[in-house]
């Protein structure tokens, strides 16, 4: 969370974000600011069985595999966790949440699905996406998420959690812009 890299402005509500996921899963690692960097990012992907991005997505719906998770550059030099990289990873992580602006658009291909996030993911082992098809709002965003992770706490299946958040954040923000942006691929 609140990464701000390339221009890209700081995100705090992130952090608001982050720290309510915690709070409903004290096990997990929490990972802000320049400590989030791209090899913290793809080791997660790893080590982990659920991943939680909340930061900055970038789309590139020409060359979808030059799509990337923002992050702080670290020792490796890079502020971006591509997809080509990503494609190239055996996954861990059975649920990956890309909580970032517009992660589930991409191009769709001849024959094919639409060639993204959410695509490489899965082909790199997700079971389960969770992405954005527009530009979403901090505030409403980390409500829905943390519904959503309070949801699934409560043993509710995947879908059925993100249907409660939702209807959660559309009786405090009516306008589907801040609640119908998410959508959850895979099984």
């Amino acid at each position: 969370g609140n990464v701000s890299v390339e221009g890209a402005p700081p995100l705090p509500g992130t952090l608001t974000e982050v720290e309510a996921i915690s709070k409903i899963e004290p096990g997990a690692t929490r990972v802000t600011g320049e400590a989030f960097t791209h090899d913290v990012a793809r080791e997660a992907l790893t080590k982990y069985d659920v991943v939680h991005f909340a930061t900055h997505g970038d789309v590139d719906s020409n060359a979808p595999l030059f799509s990337a998770v923002l992050t702080n550059p670290g020792e490796h030099g890079s502020s971006r966790l591509w997809l080509y990289e990503i494609q190239a990873m055996k996954l861990r992580a059975g649920l990956v949440v890309l909580s970032a602006c517009q992660t589930g658009k991409g191009r769709v291909r001849g024959g094919d699905e639409v060639a993204g996030f959410t695509r490489t993911l899965l082909l790199a082992g997700a079971d389960t996406v969770v992405a954005s098809l527009w530009d979403v709002s901090d505030e409403s965003t980390a409500e829905l998420m943390e519904g959503f992770y309070r949801s699934l706490q409560a043993g509710r299946p995947g879908a059925e959690a993100m249907r409660s958040a939702i209807l959660a954040v559309r009786k405090k923000f009516p306008h589907p812009t801040y609640w119908a942006a998410f959508v959850m691929t895979g099984i």
